[in-house]
């Protein structure tokens, strides 16, 4: 039930379309909700004791006063929609014309003065500095005109006889002076609570600034970094693709060594072989043997040709070449190789020509290509198809 009432109450006072990030101006209009509550809801036992004693004494200017401004209150109360100004002047006023009816109707030591005295501070909480100050010269010129009245002897009421004029000029400056102290700290307090807001409002702003220019730094940064990663990557793939130059090329210079030491042993193989067969009758049994061995020294001296291109420390050479015969020597020895599940065919056309080409090349091509297609066929039967045709 408590939990409920307090909810209910929040809602009542809490100002509509307005949060406490828009400042001082959220605390003025709850303030003035709550002041409006408290004149409707607690100020009704009020209302009621006053009317009930003003008509006892005949003082029908009061309960005319009194319920006319009373219903104004409630108007105010549910009409959050009015303007805060509106509504805030309108209390003030509520309390300056109280004040005014009551003093007139009742005297001095009644309700009169204390709603006078609230005007001020009505004003200086509501409106700010220069409306309490302007409400503290409504207030004296009040007290003054109600004196300059007394002192004519114009001025009594069916309840009392309002005081002299020296008495009443030391009481109205009695009240002036506590209702200047009261309205003018409560305004500078006011004012104060204004620009501490307002310097909130300046750092927060100023603090978004700040973080927008931190995220674009950070957005920024991240950038950069991703770019760093990326130069980063880039430089260690041309580092890798420079070791493996540089490894290359030590390859190289180490074959073209080896092809050169090796070609001079072949020139040995080959010088000797020829002698060889120099020597041997054309019907010999060795000769037969000499000569697979003058082939396959051959083969061995194209190859370290390859080397040497390879190695950049030969030159390629372009001959006229039957190819019918390279690529019948290659499937020779590729035969060897392929396993028993594999099956060769080969188709040649007559009168095939010759070609400008590297005869140890055109081996290496075909060679590669068979050997190609036998790791495709691995495990399984299949077939190599060679065929030359112009």
């Amino acid at each position: 039930m408590k939990l409920a009432l307090n909810d209910l109450l929040i809602r009542w006072i809490h100002p509509p379309n307005l949060s406490r990030d828009d400042g001082i101006r959220y605390y003025q209009e709850r303030l003035l909700n709550t002041l409006l509550l408290a004149l409707v809801f607690p100020g009704l036992l009020v209302y009621a004791a006053s009317i009930a004693l003003s008509i006892r004494d005949d003082l029908w200017l009061v309960v005319v006063t009194d319920t006319a401004l009373y219903a104004y209150a409630v108007f105010l109360f549910f009409r959050k929609s009015l303007s805060y100004r509106l509504r805030a002047v309108s209390m003030v006023l509520i309390s300056y014309l109280l004040g005014i009816v009551l003093l007139l109707a009742t005297g001095v030591f009644a309700a009169g003065p204390a709603w006078l005295f609230a005007f001020p501070v009505m004003a200086a909480l509501l409106l700010g500095t220069v409306p309490a100050l302007s409400a503290l010269v409504i207030n004296g010129l009040t007290l003054l005109f109600l004196g300059l009245l007394i002192g004519a002897g114009e001025l009594t009421t069916d309840a009392h006889t309002l005081h002299g004029v020296w008495e009443w000029t030391v009481l109205g400056l009695n009240f002036m002076l506590l209702n200047s102290v009261v309205a003018l700290s409560i305004a500078v307090a006011a004012n104060e609570l204004q620009g501490l807001f307002a310097q909130k409002d300046g750092m927060l702003a100023s603090l978004a600034q700040q973080k927008a220019a931190l995220e674009t730094s950070s957005r920024q940064l991240t950038e950069q970094m991703r770019q760093r990663e990326a130069a980063d990557a880039e430089r260690s793939q041309l580092q890798e693709q420079l070791r493996q130059s540089q490894k290359m090329e030590s390859i190289g210079t180490l074959a073209g060594g080896i092809a050169h030491d090796f070609n001079n042993i072949l020139s040995s193989v080959i010088g000797y072989t020829e002698l060889a067969l120099d020597g041997v009758e054309p019907s010999s049994p060795p000769r037969k043997y000499l000569q697979e061995v003058m082939h396959a020294s051959q083969r061995a001296a194209a190859l370290v040709r390859q080397i040497l291109m390879f190695s950049r420390h030969g030159e390629q050479t372009l001959k006229p070449v039957q190819l019918k015969g390279v690529v019948k020597e290659a499937m020779q020895l590729l035969r060897a190789s392929l396993p028993t599940t594999i099956e060769i065919r080969e188709s040649y056309e007559q009168d095939l020509g010759v070609v400008l080409a590297d005869q140890t090349q055109i081996h290496q091509v075909v060679m590669n290509l068979c050997t190609n297609a036998k790791h495709a066929m691995e495990g399984r039967n299949g077939r190599i198809e060679v065929a030359l045709a112009r």
